[in-house]
């Protein structure tokens, strides 16, 4: 049975998917939340997208092995011309500069679709690099975190395939 919240990520054309470590074990949640915020709005300045109308979705998680907290993250709503390997190599430099740990950052492979892509992981083209924590990512949907922007009807229309009713 497919929840709405399954639903509406399935829709969204989603651009970058990344992985974000901190250097810090020791780091609030509120601290590490507002790390991942000013990455978020400094991608968006760069590219001159109100942060309104950036859609993005957040994962915490632990490390199996040590149990170290890191995020990843899906993020749609840039202009098409943002979508190239330059963008993410920007946004992982950036993360460091905001003082965040290691950042893995792709563009998010545009042939499959929300969680689908989350469930069955990257193609062969692109090797095993992200299947493991890919398809680790949808397994908590209920620790998803959303952007208030994804639940606006006109915004969701402008970054996923639903046609609009008005």
């Amino acid at each position: 049975m497919e929840t709405a919240l399954t639903y509406t990520l399935q829709r969204v054309h989603w651009q970058f998917f990344g992985t974000l470590t901190f250097k810090s074990a020791k780091l609030p949640e509120r601290v590490r939340v507002s790390m991942f915020f000013a990455l978020v709005r400094c991608v968006c300045r760069w590219h001159k997208v109100p942060f309104r109308k950036c859609v993005w979705a957040l994962r915490q998680e632990g490390g199996e092995i040590t149990g170290r907290l890191h995020f990843h993250f899906l993020i749609a709503g840039l202009p098409l011309y943002a979508v190239q390997d330059a963008t993410a190599m920007s946004i992982k430099a950036q993360w460091e500069r905001l003082g965040g740990g290691m950042a893995r950052v792709r563009k998010y492979d545009s042939r499959k679709q929300g969680l689908e892509y989350t469930l069955k992981c990257l193609n062969v083209t692109n090797g095993g690099a992200n299947l493991y924590e890919v398809g680790k990512f949808s397994h908590s949907a209920d620790e998803v975190m959303l952007s208030n922007s994804i639940w606006n009807p006109a915004n969701l229309n402008r970054v996923s395939d639903t046609l609009a009713t008005a």
